[in-house]
């Protein structure tokens, strides 16, 4: 495989692109985003300078498909022990990966690093709140796995991983590691139907200022009808567990308005 073919590949998984879904939407939504991902990683390509040594380190498709996970210490007490003894959770140390890690040789590439520049990164304060422990709280393990869920159910995280790191004093020292994924997404779609050409383009942004809220834009011109788009939705309304969406839509034939108020605890 040609290696900026196999670049641009590792780019499209990193935006957290499913191949092997078999769900209608869901397919049709992965091929819109391939083709978003994959002109993107094109424009990349062009835009980013060379650098010596650059080509050697073209990373394969599965380059990003296996991040290097945090362990649980061999010699920390079993969850159990921990639990029984009354421990209770101590320092929470968040550790918020950018898109590519441009440490490991094989992510140190021109387009990587120029991808990383471009995000805008998940800031630690939004991890936090989806967090379901607190420093302080007695320690259970059922809350790290069930955050560690969480965590990994949003749209702007690759993936999640929270391990107890250190015993010391009565208090279990947490580390919460996540990744983030390429969350900024243009389309562009044109066509002709019944003798009438068709055409959109969108923009969704799925990480807002790294808060973890979402805002998309779509604009459509259709053979029956026009439309303008525009939704929003905040997960996690003022750090809190309501969720709030806006839809808001001005067409041809007349406007859409729509709010919805959820609270999943």
């Amino acid at each position: 495989m040609d290696r900026r073919r196999s670049e641009r590949l590792t780019l499209m998984q990193r935006a957290g692109i499913a191949s092997g879904d078999v769900d209608g939407t869901r397919t049709r939504t992965s091929l819109r985003r391939t083709l978003q991902c994959g002109l993107l990683a094109t424009l990349l390509l062009a835009a980013s300078p060379s650098r010596a040594g650059d080509e050697g380190a073209r990373p394969g498709f599965g380059a990003r498909a296996t991040p290097v996970l945090p362990t649980r210490p061999a010699a920390l007490p079993a969850d159990g022990v921990l639990v029984a003894g009354g421990a209770r959770v101590g320092r929470v140390r968040i550790d918020s990966k950018e898109v590519f890690d441009t440490a490991r040789p094989d992510e140190d590439t021109a387009l990587f690093r120029l991808a990383n520049r471009l995000h805008v990164h998940t800031r630690d304060s939004t991890i936090e709140t989806l967090l379901l422990f607190r420093t302080g709280e007695t320690y259970d393990p059922r809350l790290l796995a069930e955050s560690e869920r969480v965590l990994r159910d949003t749209r702007f995280l690759f993936d999640a991983r929270i391990v107890p790191v250190a015993f010391h004093d009565g208090v279990v020292d947490v580390d919460v590691t996540t990744y983030d994924v390429w969350t900024l997404n243009p389309g562009v779609a044109f066509g002709r139907h019944g003798g009438a050409n068709t055409s959109g383009i969108s923009l969704e942004e799925l990480n807002l200022l790294g808060l973890g809220t979402q805002l998309s834009f779509e604009q459509l011109s259709g053979v029956d009808r026009d439309s303008t788009r525009f939704q929003y939705r905040d997960r996690q309304l003022g750090a809190t567990w309501w969720q709030i969406a806006l839809d808001y839509s001005d067409n041809s034939d007349g406007r859409e308005q729509g709010v919805v108020l959820d609270h999943d605890f």
